[in-house]
């Protein structure tokens, strides 16, 4: 038995040794593993913060050429409705058309839209003429002025006979 004492004595040492080993290392193990998946989370998150921070940066370069470009249409609008041009406008167009031009009814304009300085007058529009000559809403509108939607122009005889067109919008 004297051979085997120390053959045990040495497989009882390795053995807690090499618990000793898992016991202190597999928590360390896990640690390090954890961490890495941390890391890797981390630089993921960075390199989607990277590619905001570039849409970001792009957008500002861009937005003085907006801003630029919104300052140029903002003159374009006139802070007040120009009633009688638009009333020597729509005469031009019934005049250039062949049209009897008969009346131009404003509404009362709504309040500024907020931000935009916009406002919109409703309007009503009663032209006389020939079916071929009279007009769709849109026609004869300046270039650049966008008209606001209006439903298609009904026609009716008038007592005399002639062609009667009104638009409401």
């Amino acid at each position: 038995m004297n051979r085997r004492g120390p053959l045990f004595a040495g497989i009882a040492a390795g053995v807690v040794a090499l618990l000793t080993l898992v016991v202190l290392l597999l928590p360390k193990i896990s640690a390090v593993h954890k961490r890495q998946s941390e890391l890797t989370q981390a630089q993921q998150q960075e390199q989607t913060l990277r590619a905001q921070l570039a849409q970001l940066q792009q957008a500002r370069r861009e937005a003085k050429d907006v801003q630029r470009k919104l300052a140029q249409l903002q003159t374009k609008i006139p802070p007040t409705a120009d009633l009688p041009s638009l009333i020597r406008l729509l005469q031009g167009a019934a005049d250039a058309a062949a049209v009897d031009f008969l009346s131009v009814s404003p509404g009362t304009p709504s309040p500024p839209v907020t931000g935009t300085g916009v406002s919109t007058i409703p309007t009503q529009i009663t032209a006389q003429g020939s079916p071929g000559s009279i007009p769709g809403p849109t026609a004869g509108a300046p270039t650049g002025v966008v008209p606001a939607p209006a439903p298609s122009p009904g026609a009716s005889p008038t007592p005399s006979g002639a062609p009667t067109t009104s638009t409401g919008a």
